[in-house]
């Protein structure tokens, strides 16, 4: 006689449910992060409802301590945060491009392993943040790079700075389109807004 611990089967239901990923179904191309929201709402809400459905059915049938009730535990905890990408869409399901951005540091680390000091360190973080943010909000990184920096060494006001920062700054002015940039050496720029010491900038 089979032993009443073991895992119960899932129902037909659940495998249906399963079945169909939301990945599948929200691959929202060309829309834009409202529209993908809607269509979230409309699409895939009816598919993690069904499958909330069937975690609080299995989670009455499937002992706690199989690894199914173990699974089911983990998934219920975690039901906010798993579906948290319905209230925004600019969330995506998975951190696929989190990934991809980090992979040339990943790859680069060995090179950069010594940073010099502790504030060197900091600042080659701030450096890498504002390059990916400047990617994310489509901007062309030496372009608005090199934007900024001469702005900050032309004695930008700090009062006006959060304007400089990627989901802000537009360029003004046709020097700061790629290829066309001809400011002061960029290491000059970034001892004037504090990144490198200025012990460290090339002489002029």
């Amino acid at each position: 006689m089979p032993s009443t611990t073991s895992t119960p089967a899932p129902s037909a239901g659940a495998r249906t449910c399963t079945a169909t990923k939301p990945g599948a179904v929200s691959k929202e191309l060309g829309e834009t992060f409202e529209q993908r929201r809607l269509r979230r709402e409309q699409d895939t809400r009816p598919i993690l409802n069904r499958l909330g459905e069937w975690i609080a059915e299995m989670s009455r049938e499937a002992p706690k301590r199989t690894p199914l009730g173990k699974a089911l535990f983990y998934l219920a905890n975690r039901w906010t945060a798993l579906t948290r990408f319905f209230e925004d869409g600019a969330l995506e399901l998975d951190n696929g491009a989190v990934e991809r951005a980090v992979r040339g540091i990943a790859i680069g680390r060995r090179n950069w392993l010594f940073a010099g000091s502790d504030a060197g360190a900091e600042r080659a973080a701030v450096v890498y943040t504002l390059i990916e943010s400047a990617v994310l909000h489509g901007h062309e990184p030496w372009a608005y790079l090199s934007d900024v920096l001469a702005k900050l060494a032309a004695g930008w006001p700090q009062r006006r700075l959060a304007e400089l920062l990627p989901d802000r700054w537009a360029p003004t002015s046709p020097a700061a389109s790629p290829g066309t940039a001809q400011h002061e050496h960029p290491r000059t720029a970034l001892s004037v807004a504090g990144i490198v010491d200025d012990d460290d900038a090339p002489a002029r």
